[in-house]
């Protein structure tokens, strides 16, 4: 029968007590289920940063392009109710102007991100769910997923009642 050779540090580390990360000798089972519990906490965390990062990068993408490519036409079509009355819009500061496209831009990223950041937080929340409220939230899902082109569109028509004054 061949046996298996061990090298000196194989050897050691099988006669050492179980040690804890500061040192201290335990019986092994209370700190084994300690460790677990950190990594399983340190493997969440790690989890939730990705999802998070991968939601603020989808947003600042969005901001980008609305901000390059569409921000004239959105700040027209968002002046025109009010310009329609009558109304002149002005700012008052130097940077009113400036603030105020960034803050539409990043409103209108947001939007165009949503779908991304809704499927990375619930593929972060999916595992922890029971198969009921799983079904559940499958179903509010796709309900969003539906309603909000419909919510865009009802946006995109004229609006009738400003004009109206109701």
């Amino acid at each position: 029968m061949k046996q298996k050779q061990t090298t000196p540090a194989e050897e050691t580390e099988d006669k050492r007590p179980n040690e804890t990360p500061d040192g201290d000798s335990s019986d092994g089972e209370s700190s084994d289920g300690l460790k677990e519990a950190g990594e399983s906490m340190l493997s969440h965390l790690m989890a939730l940063r990705k999802v998070l990062l991968i939601s603020a990068a989808a947003v600042l993408i969005g901001f980008v392009l609305v901000f390059y490519l569409a921000i004239d036409p959105l700040m027209a079509q968002i002046l025109a109710p009010i310009q329609a009355r009558g109304i002149q819009v002005i700012f008052t500061t130097m940077s009113e102007a400036l603030v105020t496209k960034f803050k539409v831009a990043l409103l209108a990223g947001m939007m165009i991100a949503s779908p991304v950041v809704i499927w990375e937080i619930w593929g972060f929340i999916k595992p922890a769910l029971y198969p009921q409220e799983k079904r559940k939230f499958r179903l509010l899902f796709v309900l969003a997923l539906q309603l909000a082109p419909l919510e865009r569109l009802a946006r995109s028509q004229p609006m009738d009642n400003l004009k109206k004054g109701v």
